[in-house]
């Protein structure tokens, strides 16, 4: 009996390899390293604020196959410093494809603006050592993309479009198959979409970006609470030595009555064969406050050939929408991608 289950177990085994055709695999990665420093203007005191070094390491996978329908499949995954934290599976062709992944593709946090290093989301919205430099302004609404979801969309006369669904946009599922048990993560309501056109529109230097994205209030939610709601219009043009770009959005973040309004512009260019530099402002304006958060960051990048440093220096004015509440961050960052 034993010999038997033995001898199916392989039988099933090569049937199942057999009829699989395995494509190429591609391995990426990078490596990135930064140095923050923060000073910042509470009370009226100037305070050196702390300093930190980190650093993020990410590694990929990726295949792509004909299949026998016509269609191509591409499939793939990405672990960042030890956990798997993007992964995807799109069937279909260019123009038109059927995905299912997380943290994956075109969405609304996407940006016209001529970044040559992070953005202001990224560069002034952690602590280091302790003290918060938090900004209120939000680049995006809900977290369709970010979480487990189904996504429809393509490529056509160089701009992408996509319409996107997460069953639950507060939390993903630990495996494939926890249904139950004490790990598994339950379903309390609160889907989100997401809907985003964004490239040239067929214009030759031109960046334009429609963004639309809703996530419904969950059962935690209290009796107030509303759908958070976000809509970003973008738009660039590439002069060749030179790009500018400009974006707003509108977002609701589930208060009753709330709306923050971000006007964001930058322009950046060629300062040499590998040096490049941008300088740009934003202004984020909420309806029920009277102070507006003002920011505004410069930064340089120098292209070593296999290694990017950038160097970007940020002001925020009035963080949180506090008046007088103030801070200054610098931030050098190395990339290295393989």
């Amino acid at each position: 009996m034993k010999n038997k289950l033995l001898i199916s177990t392989a039988l099933v085994g090569s049937l199942v390899v057999s009829s699989v055709s395995f494509a190429e695999t591609k391995v990426t990665g990078n490596l990135e390293q930064t140095y923050s420093a923060v000073s910042y203007d509470l009370t009226g005191d100037k305070d050196e604020g702390g300093r930190a070094l980190g650093g993020e390491v990410n590694i990929g996978l990726s295949a792509s196959k004909g299949l026998d329908n016509g269609l191509n499949a591409k499939y793939g995954f990405v672990i960042e410093d030890g956990v798997a934290d993007t992964f995807y599976l799109t069937v279909g062709t260019d123009a038109v494809a059927l995905t299912v992944a997380n943290d994956y593709g075109t969405n609304s946090s996407n940006t016209t603006i001529p970044f040559v290093s992070d953005t202001f989301e990224t560069v002034l919205r952690d602590t280091v050592s302790g003290n918060d430099r938090k900004i209120t302004y939000q680049n995006h609404g809900a977290n369709a993309h970010d979480k487990n979801h189904v996504a429809l969309g393509g490529k056509v006369s160089g701009t992408e479009w996509l319409v996107r669904y997460a069953p639950n946009a507060s939390s993903n599922r630990n495996s494939d198959s926890d249904m139950c048990g004490s790990t598994c993560v339950g379903d309390i309501g609160g889907s989100a979409t997401e809907v985003v056109i964004k490239g040239s529109l067929g214009v030759e230097g031109l960046g334009v970006m429609l963004a639309r994205e809703t996530a419904e209030k969950d059962s935690g939610a209290v009796a107030s609470a509303e759908d958070k709601k976000f809509t970003k219009y973008g738009l660039s043009y590439n002069f060749g030595v030179a790009s500018v770009g400009v974006t707003q959005h509108k977002y609701e973040d589930g208060t009753a009555g709330r709306e923050d309004k971000a006007t964001q512009y930058g322009i950046s260019g060629a300062l040499g064969d590998n040096l490049s530099a941008g300088i740009y402002y934003l202004t984020n304006d909420r309806n029920t406050s009277g102070e507006d958060e003002k920011l505004k960051m410069v930064q340089v990048g120098y292209n070593l050939g296999g290694l990017g440093i950038e160097l970007a220096y940020a002001q925020a004015d009035s963080a949180g929408f506090v008046a007088g509440q103030d801070y200054e961050v610098l931030q050098i960052r190395t990339i290295q991608k393989f």
